[in-house]
């Protein structure tokens, strides 16, 4: 990365100096399916605290095709719809307990 690039979210302002290309899934989309991209990094925030783990941007979601829909409330990907999760719902249940 070349110069910062400040950022200002729900969760507060971070400034990103750096980056790190990272494989991940979306288990309730696919368990076997990988995305990689290269994130910005925010190497100031106390990850403690932080409201995110990772911000997926609409430039991801628009090479990968994932769609949201706000007026029916869904996710959308490959041949998988979801619907959104309620404010602060981060994970089921089942999931936080492991």
């Amino acid at each position: 990365m070349k110069k910062p690039i400040a950022y200002q979210t729900y969760g507060g302002s971070f400034t990103a100096k750096r980056t790190a290309r990272m494989d991940f899934q979306m288990p309730e989309f696919s368990n076997t399916m990988n995305v990689q991209w290269e994130f910005s990094v925010d190497r100031v925030s106390n990850p403690k605290i932080a409201a995110y783990d990772m911000i997926i941007g609409t430039n991801l979601m628009s090479e990968h095709a994932l769609d949201l829909s706000f007026s029916q409330m869904i996710i959308s990907w490959e041949d998988l719809t979801l619907p959104m999760k309620e404010d602060g719902l981060i994970c089921p249940i089942e999931m936080q307990q492991n």
